[in-house]
């Protein structure tokens, strides 16, 4: 299993990942989540990509962190 496969595992039947998940793979990945939030517009490229980030969509955020 992937590290993606493995990380979507977590995520609920709609895609959402919990803001606990969502904080450890930011964390993982040397980001904090929380600070990205708060500087929402300097962090994203676009807005679905935001959207995203905000509604921690689980393949979004994978998406966002690079994969």
């Amino acid at each position: 299993m992937t590290y993606e496969e493995s990380f979507l595992e977590t995520c609920g039947r709609n895609g959402e990942a919990s803001l606990d998940a969502t904080r450890q793979l930011f964390q993982e990945h040397g980001n904090d989540y929380d600070e990205v939030l708060r500087n929402i517009d300097e962090y994203t490229s676009n807005p679905s990509e935001m959207l995203a980030v905000i509604n921690r969509d689980g393949r979004g955020l994978l998406s966002f962190l690079g994969y």
